[in-house]
């Protein structure tokens, strides 16, 4: 196995890893998507309480900043959500169409008939260096698009688990107000 070979090993191992990483991206959003939508529920419980609302100005200006924090937190969320899920997935790049690699090697079949070169062991060569080239090119491009990925990915769970706290707060302050 020469250089080229082991190179085109590991361009192939890169690749493989990266769409990992892309399916890895996919499949983690199960959960914070729940966490969101508990959210969201219970802001809509909160101001459909009206017994909540009764009480003193200053209580009503607690919840309604809490409510306000959880909100802005979920839009802001969402926003990240939808980078990570819509944003980028066109933005990979594959590997060539088999119609591009078949019009390559036809390429180099009659430039290499025409140079009376051993056809064989140039046309291997000629596509051995293609494929190093164009694996180069997908899996730079493939890892910028799945470290923006996972850098929006990484911003909404930072939200979310935030803005899970402001839930958590405003919970306890209901709780408080029902109790007294």
């Amino acid at each position: 196995m020469d250089s080229r070979e082991t190179l085109l090993e590991i361009l192939k191992e890169k690749y493989a890893y990266e769409l990992g990483r892309r399916s890895s991206l996919d499949s983690c959003l199960g959960i914070p998507i729940t966490l969101m939508s508990f959210l969201i529920a219970g802001v809509f419980v909160a101001i459909g309480d009206e017994s909540l609302w009764m009480f003193s100005g200053c209580t009503k200006w607690l919840l309604l900043v809490l409510i306000g924090v959880i909100l802005i937190g979920c839009v802001v969320a969402f926003v990240f959500l939808f980078i990570v899920f819509f944003g980028y997935k066109r933005a990979y790049s594959a590997l060539p169409e088999s119609k591009v690699v078949a019009t390559c090697y036809h390429s180099f079949m009659k430039r290499h008939k025409k140079a009376k070169r051993n056809e064989e062991e140039y046309i291997i060569s000629d596509l051995m260096d293609y494929m190093i080239t164009w694996y180069t090119d997908c899996n730079s491009d493939n890892t910028k698009t799945n470290d923006k990925r996972g850098e929006a990915l990484y911003r909404f769970r930072l939200v979310i688990g935030v803005t899970m706290g402001f839930g958590i707060l405003l919970l306890i302050s209901i709780c408080l107000i029902k109790l007294f």
